[in-house]
Order: C-alpha cells, then sequence, then structure tokens
C-alpha cells in the first residue's frame, strides 16, 4: 500500500537593485505529492506561484513590474512534461495531469541508473562517473513507455519557465 503524502513548498521571490540590495521579497506555496519514491508537481501550480511571489514582492518594495529589467531563475533537476500545445502530460501512476513535474528527489529511476551506469559509457566522465536516479536520463528512460502516447516536450523545469517568459513578451 502506497501511502499518500501531501507537502506544500515555499517559493521565494526577491527584487533587488543594481547594487544588490533587497528592496522586496515575498514567498508562496506550492504543492507536492510524494508516494514512495515518487515525488511530483505541477508546472501550472509552480508558475502561479512564481507570480504571486514576484508581483507580492514588487508590491513590498513599491516597484511597478515594468520598471524590473531583468529576471533570473535558479531550480533543480526536475523533468516537466507537456503535450503539443504545451498542456501538462501526467507522470503520474494516477494519471492525474495536474502531476506533470517529476521532482528531482524522485527515486523511481534506480534501476535505470543502475541499467546506464553498467554501460560503463565515456559519457558518463561529464557527469562524475555516474548518473543518480535524481538525474533526467534515468527517469526519461523510466517513463517513456509511460508517456510515449501524449508526450511532445520532456524539458528541464526552467526550460519551462523560459517558455512562460517569451509567451508574456510576446504579448506585452
Amino acid at each position: 500500500i502506497l501511502q499518500f503524502v501531501l507537502y506544500i513548498l515555499l517559493l521565494d521571490a526577491g527584487l533587488f537593485d543594481e547594487n544588490g540590495k533587497l528592496l522586496g521579497s515575498a514567498s508562496s506555496p506550492i504543492q507536492i505529492w510524494k508516494e514512495g519514491d515518487c515525488v511530483e508537481q505541477s508546472s501550472t501550480d509552480i508558475w502561479h506561484a512564481i507570480c504571486a511571489a514576484v508581483k507580492s514582492a514588487c508590491s513590498l518594495a513599491n516597484v511597478a513590474g515594468k520598471e524590473v529589467t531583468g529576471l533570473g531563475f535558479a531550480g533543480t533537476c526536475s523533468l516537466v512534461a507537456v503535450d503539443s500545445e504545451g498542456s501538462p502530460v501526467s507522470v503520474s501512476w494516477s494519471g492525474d495531469s495536474r502531476r506533470n513535474v517529476i521532482v528531482w528527489m524522485d527515486h523511481r529511476a534506480v534501476k535505470q541508473a543502475e541499467r546506464i551506469n553498467s554501460c560503463n559509457s565515456t559519457v558518463l566522465q561529464y557527469c562524475g562517473g555516474a548518473l543518480s536516479p535524481e538525474m533526467q536520463p534515468p527517469k526519461v528512460l523510466m517513463q517513456l513507455m509511460f508517456w510515449f502516447v501524449m508526450l511532445y516536450y520532456l524539458m528541464d523545469f526552467i526550460s519551462l519557465i523560459t517558455i512562460y517568459i517569451r509567451r508574456i513578451q510576446s504579448r506585452s
């Protein structure tokens, strides 16, 4: 029996001036699902949390969004699945399409990482000699058949955020 645990993670945003002085900061909660070795999130939920935290940080600093001249994002080795329209594709055994992010700490692909590492490929020297199940290639190998019909893109989470930002810029 899998135990279902619901976690809430906070996403932080900080607004700084050109000298590095913090002018405003805010956090926004995001949902995380953990079932056994599977740890999943929703890219839509994370995007909404990013928007809320950024708006709050700007508001606290009395800075209009139009005045912000640069954005920076950092993230972990999480893997996002979307279809050809950019809509979420479930990475969850439940089939819940909200759950389209395999979080870095997910360990469902331990056997796949072992399989890749057993090949002793020279490519492994570029990632410290071995792949961890927390890295994307084992996760892709694990999920490929599950996603094959609906999947169009597999990407790092920061790549998805970049796409979202470009969509906003093209509408402005």
